[in-house]
């Protein structure tokens, strides 16, 4: 069985802990191959997937959406996206539902793969914050898309926003952070696992509010895992 992960950096996973690892755990003797860019939008993704098809892969899974719902919580964050992807318009949910269903389309159309997409991770902590709500509103088009295309959707926002429930101190996302930054000095230049900059943090599911921890990580292996372990027979 040939799986791809496609994705952004969460899915790359060198600022974030890598979930595609922890799934090779999970699906020994298969082939779990890392798609992920780092810091991509649903629009940038929609545009590599000959190379997808071209894999004739058995399963797909997409975890798209973090850049985003991010464009659309900070003008700085937007306009450094646009500067990036020469990008003509900041994305917008509108733009990414789009996206997200001519992704599913083609891979629905031109691969006999079987596709889940997956609900965005949360953005920050703080439940009641407009960070975490944006993503959740983020999820629901993921959820109107996958029915509307046949496909499997993967709950990982509820999933971490259950998680979260009852848990305190809830550390809020703020678009101008530093965090990720300093977490990726930490890590890559005094050698701090990514756990550990979370623990001292007190998050609980990311490192920088939006990068996963092992946790965090953990609950995509186990949603793509129990798909992809699947038989064909009961897609």
């Amino acid at each position: 069985m040939k799986v791809i992960c496609l994705g952004d950096s969460i899915t790359r996973g060198q600022v974030s802990v890598d979930y595609v690892a922890m799934l090779r755990d999970r699906l020994p003797g298969e082939t779990v191959i890392n798609a992920g860019v780092n810091y991509e939008p649903s629009s940038e993704l929609l545009k590599r997937l000959d190379d997808v098809v071209r894999q004739d892969p058995d399963v797909v899974t997409v975890l798209i959406g973090t850049n985003d719902a991010n464009a659309t919580l900070s003008e700085k964050r937007a306009r450094a996206l646009r500067k990036r992807w020469k990008l003509a318009e900041t994305p917008t949910p509108a733009a990414y539902a789009a996206n997200l269903t001519a992704i599913a389309a083609r891979l629905q159309n031109e691969t006999m793969a079987r596709v889940a997409l997956l609900s965005p991770p949360v953005i920050g902590e703080d439940l009641d914050s407009v960070p975490v709500r944006r993503t959740q509103e983020f999820a629901e088009i993921v959820r109107t898309v996958a029915a509307e295309q046949g496909v499997t959707y993967l709950p990982l926002n509820e999933r971490m926003t259950a998680d979260l429930e009852g848990t305190s101190p809830r550390t809020h996302y703020r678009p101008e952070s530093n965090q990720a930054q300093t977490a990726a000095m930490q890590h890559f230049l005094l050698g701090r696992s990514l756990d550990a900059i979370s623990s001292s943090r007190g998050l609980r599911l990311t490192t920088d509010t939006v990068h996963l921890n092992s946790r965090g990580a953990a609950m995509i292996a186990d949603l793509i895992g129990t798909f992809a372990a699947r038989s064909p027979a009961t897609r």
